[in-house]
This record gives structure tokens, C-alpha cells and sequence, in this order.
């Protein structure tokens, strides 16, 4: 580990079923991560093992080794070291007292897929606030409590005037599964965000778990069709691998959401989320999207990047525009389409009704690359901004109009 900066970060983080307490030691600077198809993926070690690949995977409630010799179920490691992907000689982090399951596990990605041996998920993850930013077959990983980062903005006020869209996400989820005859629980870690998809003129609601460990934005049939406005064809266009899946599953389709001409993604800050008002007096995140960029700030955006139309200020005629981030038609934001009855959405919606009606998908890599993502766990919020030399995307942060 290099010596600048040392920060210990620990926490009383009582793991489901084992009381275990984990704590983080890890310096300042971020942590080099390889995208490898589409994933970002690093080296890891524990007492015992050769060093292996392991995913960081918010969208995986659950950390993972590989079950050698067959053993399966949880097990407790006395550590696990982070090291460089392209240096296993420097350690960039360490986990201690770290509660993983073993199982088998396979590979992930799409296309190509890359075989891994590790995941580091949301149970770890989630006790954190937690950056990453993507480059050119790179990514890095942050780890940052702002309560003990001098100078950092904090409040949601201050993370608006500092020019950030923060989106409230309450850390949802939690349940238990079966691994080989041994019932054990777990304890919620999804953070979801509303987007607005518009392209030819029509507008559509999603919901997205943010997804790390994947590298297209995964729809659901159903969301896939409604955004499409057509019938998404049976057969199979590719797979999507998973580590805990074999062979992975099938993909019905592949394509860009943001085609050329007017076509644009956007996250939006939920005002429903930070107020004690009814969702009825702001609307859904494509009203609240409009509403602040066409009535109130009358934006002129790029001509590849469309608005939506007047909606009007709402019942109690509002003056606050919600916090968005939006991507552009050159974004080229890729997806694939799964079937709503694979696992992967069909438990992720059974867990997390009845807080979230419906997920209609994953936002990986090619949603988060253009962005800088903070997934601030302890405050249940998500902190976004516009990627450096991300010239497809726009955002606004949280602003109180004048009457």
C-alpha cells in the first residue's frame, strides 16, 4: 500500500448471521481498476490462495470467492488485499474480518466474457460512500467518507452550489437464499435511480439499479419494448455472463438506446425523495426533468439533445428544478434486452417490492463511463456529475428558482 495519505476507514458492520465487525484500511488516492469486457475487475488475495480476479459488482448483495475443493456456504477470511491489476506486487487495499460465500463461480461481461474468481459486492460496499470513474479500458475506485473529508461539501445544499446532481436513493432490498441446504440472510445494499429516455419525441419512465458489474444497460422485455415503442424478436442476439451463472444467459437483443438524432437518457433527482410532499405534486422523473429544464430554465440544449414540452409548475406551482444528469444521442449508450423471467430481474423485482413497484433494468458501464458516480451508501443518496471529456452529457444540479 502506498504511504500517502493513509486513511483507516472502519465500521461496525454486523454481516448477516455471522457478527462479524469488517474494517477497510486503505490510502487516499483511488484505486486502479481494469475494464475487462466491459466490467471492471481487479487482483485479490486471501491467506491461502494464489492471487485471482475478482468483479466489483454493486448490483451483487453478496461478496464471493470461489468455492475450491467444493466447500459452498459463508466463511469468514482474516483478510482480503486489493492489489493493482497491473501490479500484484503493490497492495491498494485491505479487508479485514471479511464475511465472503463461496461458491462456484464462473465468468463476466458480454461478448468475450472474463473468468473471475472473486466479487466484491454491495454487502461490503454498502457500508460506504464509494466513487467510480471510468476511462479508456480503465476504471478507479474510491472509497470517501465526506463527514471526514475536510473541505468536501456535505449537505445536499452544498453538493448543489458545487454544481453536483444528487439523486435520493434509499438502500433497499435484503432477504435470504439457500445455498446448498443452509438458509442464510443478507441485508439490503441496491440503490435504484429514476431516468427519463426520450428519442422521437416520446417519453419514458425507467427505473435502474446502479450496476457496476456489468457493461451494457440490462432492460427487462417489457421496459425494453415500451422504450422501443416496438416488439423486441425471440432467438438470441448474445449472452450476458454473470459469475454465479454458467454460460451465462441469454440476450435478446443488442443495440445503442441513444441512436442518432434526437435522442437522450436522463437521471433525474427525485423531488418526491427529498420532500414530505405526494409524488402527485411533482410528477415522475420525465415531468420533473421537463418541468425544470423548459418551464423554469429555459434551456437551449444541444440540437442532437432534445427537451421535452411545457408541463407546468405543478399544484403548488414549484419554483425548485429537480437535480438531473442527462446523456446525449453521442453517448451511444449500448443495451441488451434479457426476458423479465431470468432470475437476475425476476428475484431482483421480488426483493425489492413493495418499496419499488417495478426495475425495468441494470445501468452498467455504458451508462456509467460517461459520469462520475459516488454511490454515498450512509446517506442514501447517489452523487453524479459529467465525466471529464464527456461532451454528450449535461447535468444541472438541484436549483431554487425566482418567482
Amino acid at each position: 500500500m502506498t504511504g500517502r495519505g493513509l486513511l483507516a476507514l472502519s465500521l461496525a458492520a454486523v454481516l448477516a448471521a455471522c457478527g462479524t465487525e469488517v474494517s477497510l484500511e486503505a490510502d487516499s488516492e483511488p484505486i486502479d481498476l481494469a475494464l475487462v469486457s466491459e466490467v471492471p475487475v481487479t487482483i485479490a488475495t486471501i491467506p491461502g490462495r494464489d492471487p485471482f480476479r475478482i468483479v466489483i459488482d454493486t448490483a451483487s448483495p453478496l461478496s464471493a470467492i470461489d468455492a475450491l475443493g467444493g466447500t459452498t456456504g459463508r466463511t469468514r477470511l482474516g483478510e482480503m488485499r486489493i492489489l493493482r491489476p497491473d501490479d500484484p506486487n503493490v497492495v491498494r487495499a485491505i479487508l479485514h474480518d471479511l464475511v465472503v460465500v463461496q461458491a462456484p463461480l464462473f465468468q463476466a461481461g458480454t461478448g468475450t466474457p472474463v473468468a473471475v474468481a472473486g466479487v466484491l459486492g454491495g454487502d461490503v460496499l454498502s457500508h460506504y460512500a464509494v466513487r467510480f470513474q471510468y476511462g479508456t479500458g480503465t476504471a478507479t475506485m474510491t472509497f470517501t467518507e465526506r463527514d471526514y473529508d475536510a473541505g468536501k461539501p456535505e449537505s445536499n445544499d452544498e453538493l448543489a452550489r458545487a454544481g453536483l446532481t444528487v439523486v435520493h436513493s434509499h438502500v433497499l432490498g435484503g432477504g435470504a437464499y439457500d445455498l446448498g441446504g443452509d438458509v442464510e440472510s443478507y441485508g439490503g445494499s441496491r440503490l435504484t435511480v429514476p431516468a427519463c429516455a426520450v428519442i422521437g419525441g416520446r417519453a419514458v419512465e425507467l427505473t435502474f439499479l446502479v450496476a457496476t458489474g456489468h457493461g451494457p444497460l440490462v432492460l427487462g422485455r417489457a421496459a425494453a419494448e415500451r422504450r422501443l415503442g416496438r416488439a423486441v424478436p425471440d432467438g438470441e442476439a448474445d449472452r450476458l455472463y454473470v459469475p454465479a451463472v454458467a454460460g451465462g444467459i441469454a440476450v435478446l437483443e443488442r443495440g445503442s438506446l441513444l441512436p442518432p438524432g434526437t435522442s437522450a437518457l436522463a437521471i433525474v433527482g427525485d423531488e418526491h425523495g427529498s420532500t414530505s410532499q405526494s409524488r402527485s405534486d411533482f410528477g415522475g422523473p420525465c415531468t420533473q426533468l421537463f418541468r425544470h429544464q423548459t418551464d423554469l430554465e429555459g434551456l437551449v440544449p444541444p440540437t442532437d439533445c432534445p427537451l421535452g414540452p411545457s408541463v407546468g409548475l405543478g399544484p403548488n406551482n414549484s419554483r425548485i428544478g429537480a437535480a438531473y444528469v442527462q446523456l446525449c444521442a453521442d453517448a451511444a449508450v449500448g443495451y441488451a434486452v434479457i426476458s423479465d423471467d431470468e432470475p437476475l430481474l425476476a428475484s431482483l423485482r421480488a426483493e425489492l417490492r413493495p418499496h419499488l413497484p417495478e426495475v425495468d433494468g441494470l445501468a452498467g458501464t455504458e451508462v456509467l463511463r460517461h459520469l462520475v458516480t459516488e454511490l454515498n451508501y450512509t446517506n442514501n443518496r447517489v452523487i453524479l456529475s459529467c465525466a471529464d471529456g464527456a461532451p454528450s452529457c449535461f447535468s444541472r444540479p438541484r436549483t431554487s428558482f425566482p418567482d
